[in-house]
């Protein structure tokens, strides 16, 4: 059978593994097949979710929460959302740079929740 060629690897052949799969030769012997992420230089002991909103481990922040205390319609709204809306509304929250840009989206999103709106469906 001829090599097989991958783009992405920069023309390196691919090997084939015992159960077809293709694998480059690169990968130390490893079963991986093509197109698997591989081990990235200095991500070595970085932990899933550090420095990353992961939507199973998001928490409500306290400026948030505090806004939330303060408006009982979009709190008790906030708690009704499913997983996808909640994510995505701790998302926008923590994902913005700037201080007053932060307190602008929490005050939109209290409203917005105060409202009985969602983001997603």
């Amino acid at each position: 059978m001829a090599p097989t060629f991958h783009a992405q690897d920069r023309q390196e052949p691919l090997v084939q593994d015992q159960h077809g799969q293709g694998r480059s030769p690169d990968r130390g012997g490893t079963d991986a097949p093509c197109g698997a992420p591989r081990d990235r230089p200095g991500q070595a002991g970085r932990a899933l979710g550090s420095g990353v909103l992961v939507r199973s481990r998001s928490t409500v922040p306290d400026d948030f929460q505090q806004a939330l205390d303060a408006n009982a319609k979009a709190k008790a709204f906030f708690a009704t959302l499913d997983s996808q809306n909640r994510f995505s509304v701790l998302y926008r929250i923590q994902n913005v740079k700037k201080a007053d840009t932060r307190a602008r989206k929490i005050a939109q999103f209290v409203e917005m929740l105060g409202r009985g709106q969602k983001l997603r469906g």
